[in-house]
């Protein structure tokens, strides 16, 4: 996956880790190793802790979040957010006109000569797409989808078509 717009909800993952970290635990530091990042690397890190391998973002502050219980599950719930999100009403782009140029189709507009277009369908109504979402991350690990976690606001924000 890379940088940019191919990043669902801005985690770029590497197929293997780039380096091992120490991160603060509860009695001392583990090890860990970082398999991505969030956004930007300098920001935040989604790291593999080496005991149990799960994973979680290391904001730059050093601040933990738990994400998944293993670097798979992380896989799949970013699958399927990006199926969530490819499956969505597609960009309008914008329309660059001079000023002379946006004169002359306001006139058309207000002459009649131009109509609305109407808004794009999406390919699945919204309510489908999230159903589909919330199920298929509820089967990767339900665990993950606690009120509180990261993956529970990340869901939240899907279903009010915030995202």
């Amino acid at each position: 996956m890379s940088a940019g717009d191919d990043a669902p909800l801005g985690f770029v993952l590497h197929p293997d880790a780039t380096r091992a970290v120490r991160v603060p635990g509860g009695q001392g530091e583990r090890d860990a190793r970082v398999i991505g990042y969030l956004h930007d690397p300098a920001e935040a890190e989604i790291i593999e802790l080496a005991a149990d391998r799960s994973v979680a973002v290391r904001m730059a502050d050093g601040e933990l979040y738990p994400l998944n219980g293993s670097r798979a599950q992380l896989d799949e719930f970013v699958a399927a957010f990006a199926e969530y999100l490819d499956t969505g009403p597609r960009p309008t782009p914008p329309t660059v006109l001079s000023a002379a140029e946006a004169a002359e189709k306001l006139a058309q507009f207000r002459a009649g000569m131009i109509k609305p277009r109407p808004a794009p369908v999406p390919e699945r109504s919204h309510r489908d797409r999230v159903r589909r979402l919330r199920r298929r991350l509820a089967t990767a690990e339900k665990g993950a989808l606690k009120r509180g976690s990261w993956w529970h606001t990340q869901l939240e924000q899907a279903r009010d078509d915030l995202i």
